[in-house]
């Protein structure tokens, strides 16, 4: 394995509202992966709630697909589900998708369930996508300053 292979995190699997959780499709996809990739960590980002069901679970859990926590209201279904050593966390935003600052308020809570993931040994990969107006830059340096206390 080349070092940049050993750099790398969870390659990002992005679906869209369409596409429904259904068993087979997605054991055949991940059974892929498997097979062609195996020096590669994945993380799927889902869009449609029918993705949450414990089917899905067991079988992310099953084939070390990171569920991707995805934290905006409204489009994305948010569940802090962990079905891997790693645990993929991206923050949209909590009002408009892209281009809303989190609080300081609202950052302790999550630095406290980050925290209690890297006890029990997580892998943690956090992305602040609330970045039209540098807000992810903020709330990164916050996250950070609470994380390191």
């Amino acid at each position: 394995m080349n070092q940049c292979k050993k750099k790398l995190g969870p390659v990002l699997i992005q679906l869209p509202k369409t596409v429904k959780f259904d068993y087979d499709i997605a054991e055949h996809f991940y059974q892929l992966l498997a097979k062609n990739y195996k020096p590669y960590k994945f993380a799927m980002e889902v869009s449609d709630e029918s993705w949450l069901t414990v089917d899905s679970q067991l079988l992310m859990t099953k084939y070390n697909i990171a569920f991707v926590i995805s934290h905006f209201g409204g489009y994305f279904p948010y569940a802090e589900i962990n079905t891997a050593k790693d645990i993929y966390f991206r923050f949209y935003g909590p009002g408009t998708l892209y281009n809303t600052k989190y609080c300081v308020e609202e950052m302790p809570k999550f630095a406290r369930l980050l925290k209690k993931w890297l006890r029990q040994g997580h892998e943690l990969w956090i992305f602040f996508n609330n970045d039209w107006f540098c807000y992810g830059i903020q709330n990164t340096i916050t996250l950070c300053s609470l994380l390191t206390k």
